[in-house]
């Protein structure tokens, strides 16, 4: 299993710290955004939803949201209408559908076998589908010391399977946010 750590959630649900829903919102799911990748209406899967948080923001774009965590819960606060909760590996778990985009909120670096994982999501992808990955920036360059062993490199990982990756990092808490494709 990765060495990594729970987010220390307060009373209202979300994460303490910089990377709350507002920010989220704020920074990725900005209206160019929504209209240049997100495709309103469709499915998504968060991977490592955690407690489901941001499901509060999901709802709003997609129809049908599925969430997939290993360790938490979701908190019935974030349990919508039209949210499917699942408790299990993503790498192992077996879906039932396809996705148009497969999320990955600050959890991607969680998995040990990164290309199992990209497989996995191509695996799972609708012919037009995108992945999106939000990590802190630090966690892919390898510039944080204690955090070296969870670095990765998602220029590497998208040439080995013949993807496509746009990027951008946000302002204030640096955070790239990555939407892959298929060639």
């Amino acid at each position: 299993m990765a060495d990594y750590s729970l987010y220390s959630y307060s009373k209202s649900g979300d994460i303490k710290g910089s990377r709350t829903l507002e920010w989220i919102d704020k920074w990725i799911f900005k209206e160019y955004l929504v209209k240049e990748y997100w495709k309103v209406g469709s499915s998504i899967l968060d991977v490592g939803s955690g407690n489901g948080r941001v499901n509060s923001i999901l709802v709003r774009y997609f129809d049908i949201v599925y969430n997939i965590d290993v360790i938490i819960d979701i908190d019935k606060r974030f349990n919508y209408d039209n949210v499917v909760y699942h408790r299990g590996n993503f790498v192992y778990y077996e879906f039932d559908r396809k996705f148009d985009v497969i999320s990955f909120f600050m959890s991607f670096l969680a998995f040990p076998d990164k290309p199992k994982a990209i497989a996995k999501c191509l695996e799972l992808l609708n012919p037009n589908g995108f992945i999106f990955i939000a990590d802190d920036v630090s966690w892919e360059d390898g510039n944080k010391k204690i955090n070296r062993h969870l670095t990765y490199n998602l220029d590497e990982l998208c040439e080995k399977s013949n993807l496509i990756c746009d990027f951008f990092i946000t302002g204030e808490v640096k955070t790239k946010c990555s939407f892959i494709r298929r060639k």
